[in-house]
């Protein structure tokens, strides 16, 4: 089961023990973790994307191709993970992101 990633002391630990790994337009930062269950963040900074209306947009579709992905809960270690957007803010295309989650957890099965 996959749960939100909340709380400063979990996201300060991910932020400070990390591995990247990227694929444009997302990033994820991860940390794998003796927990139970799997943690998940998304973020996207204000910088890149200017529009509270427009954040939360790509926000819910990270979300989205992070719940559609079957691979996902199929990882054999438990992680916290914190998916970050760095793209365009003008491209805010499902697909998009939902290619480079599929890619990104492929290569994070690879390293495991």
């Amino acid at each position: 089961m996959i749960k939100r990633l909340k709380g400063k002391k979990y996201i300060n630990q991910l932020f400070k023990h990390q591995k990247r790994l990227a694929y444009k337009p997302l990033q994820l930062i991860f940390k794998r973790v003796n927990d139970n269950d799997s943690k998940i963040g998304v973020s996207v900074p204000k910088r890149k994307v200017a529009l509270a209306v427009n954040r939360n947009r790509l926000k819910r579709q990270m979300r989205e191709a992070i719940r559609l992905n079957p691979e996902i809960n199929q990882l054999k270690y438990n992680y916290h993970m914190m998916w970050v957007y760095h793209g365009n803010s003008k491209s805010y295309d499902y697909k998009r992101i939902s290619i480079s989650v599929d890619k990104i957890i492929k290569k994070l099965k690879e390293n495991e």
